[in-house]
C-alpha cells in the first residue's frame, strides 16, 4: 500500500503546510490564499460534514489553480481541479478535472497532479502492487517533457536507439555523477527516462539510482550521438561519435 500512503501524504501536504495562515479573508471579507472547505461548508457535495471536502487556492474569494477534491468522508482524493482567475466577474473558470484512480484493495492506479500545464495533469501510473508504470509531465503548452516507463531486461535490450555503435570514440571523464531520478526514489526495476525527447536514461533502478545501464543523448532523428555507461553504480566510459 506504498502508493496509497503516497496519495495521503499528496493529497494532506496542502492541507496542513502553513496552518496557520489557511482560511483568511482580507479585510473586505474576500477569501485569500490557502483553504480547506468541510463538507459542512458545501453540503451539496454530500461529503460528511466534518470531513474534508476541498483543499486549494482562493483570490479575491475565487478559487484559482489546483484544487483537490475528496470523497465522501474525506479520506481519499478524488478529482485534481484546475481554476483560472476571472478578472470580469466573482466567480473562475474552470479549466479541466481529472479524477484519482484506484484499484479494487484501494490502490491507487492513476495519480494526476498540477503542473505547468493548466489543460493537462501531470500524471503517475502505478501497478496493484504500488510500482510507478509510468510518469508523465508537460510544459506551459502541453509538450512533453519528462516521461518515465517501466520496462524489463529482455525489451529494453531490444532497443536499438540505446545501442553505442562500434564507430563511436571510448573515453572516460572525471566526476561523472551517476543518474538518480529523483520523480521515483521509491521505485526499482527497469526503466526508460526521457527528458524533453533528447537525454535518457535507460537500464535497472533502485532507488532511483541507475545501478546498471546508460545515459544517452539522441538527435532529432532518434539516432545516438553520445552515451554514458554505468555498472554496479558506478561511471564506466563515454562514447560519442568520431
Amino acid at each position: 500500500m506504498k502508493t496509497f500512503l503516497l496519495v495521503s501524504v499528496f493529497a494532506t501536504t496542502m492541507v496542513f503546510a502553513q496552518k496557520d495562515t489557511m482560511n483568511v479573508t482580507d479585510s473586505n471579507g474576500l477569501r485569500q490564499g490557502k483553504w480547506m472547505l468541510l463538507g459542512a461548508d458545501v453540503p451539496e457535495f454530500g461529503i460528511e460534514s466534518g470531513s474534508i471536502a476541498e483543499t486549494g487556492e482562493y483570490q479575491d474569494n475565487q478559487k484559482v489553480g489546483p484544487w483537490i477534491r475528496y470523497n465522501k468522508t474525506g479520506t481519499l482524493p478524488l478529482s485534481l481541479i484546475i481554476y483560472d482567475y476571472n478578472a470580469n466577474g466573482a466567480q473562475s473558470n474552470r479549466i479541466a478535472i481529472f479524477s484519482f484512480k484506484y484499484f479494487d484493495n484501494g490502490q491507487v492506479s492513476y495519480l494526476p497532479y498540477a503542473g505547468k500545464c493548466k489543460t493537462k495533469a501531470n500524471y503517475k501510473r502505478f501497478d496493484e502492487s504500488g510500482k510507478l508504470v509510468e510518469l508523465m509531465e508537460y510544459d506551459s503548452v502541453g509538450n512533453e517533457i519528462l516521461s518515465i516507463t517501466a520496462t524489463d531486461s529482455i525489451t529494453l535490450a531490444t532497443m536499438n536507439y540505446f545501442d553505442i555503435p562500434a564507430t563511436f570514440t571510448k573515453y572516460q571523464e572525471s566526476n561523472v555523477v551517476t543518474p538518480n531520478i529523483k520523480k521515483f526514489t521509491q521505485q526499482n526495476g527497469y526503466y526508460i527516462v526521457d527528458v524533453e525527447h533528447s537525454k535518457f536514461v535507460v537500464g535497472r533502478f533502485e532507488n532511483g539510482d541507475l545501478v546498471e545501464g546508460k545515459e544517452c543523448v539522441l538527435d532529432e532523428t532518434y539516432n545516438i550521438t553520445m552515451a554514458k555507461t554505468f555498472s554496479q553504480r558506478r561511471y564506466g566510459f563515454s562514447y560519442t561519435q568520431k
